[in-house]
């Protein structure tokens, strides 16, 4: 891969971008241009589903064998995910199971490898970076503040979370997220830094339960315990449990993308004031009349289906195989029973 991007500029807030269509990318680059020097900007090439290959070895490994997603032209390992596969039972589309997920998990990484490493320019100082997928769109009016200000205002709302409660990953295209205060629900918001002043009335929230995470900013070492994580379930072939810490999921943090709560699940998910080792700790950025400072269009996937198939078609083949073995539920059950035994071993390990 390749990297693009403007020079380092002080006070700068690093964004990584990598648009799937050249009309997303301009669309992006509209607002994005408004903050001016406020961005720093990494824009990464387009990744597609087309780049991977996913194979499930059921004939040489046994039907319990390992789904590994592969760099369709190195051959290289990219994630293993051991029994039960994440949700292919509960959600044939969601995760895994569909290819565009998969090549924005792979973007997600590749962003998140890239700040760990400070392989760029605009990384090479930089305590916080913004990861933002290709559909998250600042909407005038709702969004707080201005698009020229919104730099700032993440920027320093990252570091106040941080400083103020060690919130490590800041999130900003969100949804289905239970209102602050809302009838008493243990499900609601909370506000956090509450006589803070941002711009546009922007407010930060610790939300214990939403869905989606399109945009966020993510603290340093926090991206550098990611891919401790995600390399070493590629070094034992998912079988870590009792080795690494699950780092995307936590307090106040998403699972989105899906792929990767499945891979990171195959870590120890600590509980309790353990949860601050390692873990992720998030917030919210919130406008002043929503639960979201960035939109992202929920009526268009963030990737194209598998064009070299010669239609749209978003499951790679070995999937299609797979979702027809888990529909079995006698064959379910022992897949289970294999992904909890794994996560036993690693618990005795402990």
């Amino acid at each position: 891969f390749f990297f693009g991007g403007s020079v380092l500029l002080y006070m700068s807030l690093a964004v990584f971008t990598s648009p799937s269509t050249p009309e997303r990318g301009a669309r992006m680059d509209e607002w994005l241009g408004a903050g001016g020097s406020g961005w720093c900007h990494v824009r990464l090439p387009p990744i597609h589903p087309e780049s991977f290959d996913v194979e499930w070895n059921d004939a040489a490994e046994g039907r319990l064998a390992p789904v590994r997603v592969l760099n369709r032209t190195s051959r290289a390992r990219l994630i293993t995910m051991q029994p039960p596969w994440g949700r292919l039972d509960r959600d044939a589309e969601g995760g895994i199971g569909s290819a565009h997920k998969v090549a924005c998990t792979m973007y997600h990484v590749l962003a998140l490898e890239c700040f760990a490493a400070r392989c760029h320019p605009c990384v090479a100082h930089a305590r916080f970076a913004a990861v933002f997928e290709d559909d998250a769109v600042f909407v005038p009016g709702t969004s707080p503040g201005t698009a020229a200000g919104f730099p700032a205002l993440a920027a320093a709302a990252a570091a106040a979370a941080f400083d103020a409660h060690g919130v490590n990953k800041l999130h900003l295209a969100v949804q289905k997220v239970k209102a602050e205060g809302r009838n008493g629900s243990p499900n609601a918001c909370t506000r956090l830094l509450g006589t803070t002043s941002f711009a546009g009335g922007a407010r930060l929230l610790r939300c214990p339960k939403f869905s989606d995470s399109h945009a966020y900013v993510i603290e340093h070492s926090q991206a550098v315990r990611v891919v401790t994580a995600y390399r070493l379930l590629l070094e034992r072939d998912g079988r870590a449990s009792g080795e690494c810490v699950n780092p995307w999921y936590g307090d106040g943090c998403a699972t989105d993308p899906g792929v990767l709560a499945a891979y990171f699940k195959q870590c120890d998910q600590l509980k309790g004031r353990r949860r601050s080792n390692g873990s992720c700790r998030g917030a919210l950025l919130a406008s002043a009349g929503d639960t979201w400072s960035l939109r992202h269009e929920k009526k268009q996937k963030y990737r194209v289906g598998l064009a070299s198939t010669g239609t749209n078609v978003n499951v790679y083949p070995a999937i299609v195989r797979l979702r027809a073995a888990v529909s079995n539920e006698t064959f379910l059950a022992e897949a289970r029973r294999a992904g909890h035994a794994l996560a036993g071993r690693g618990a005795r390990s402990q």
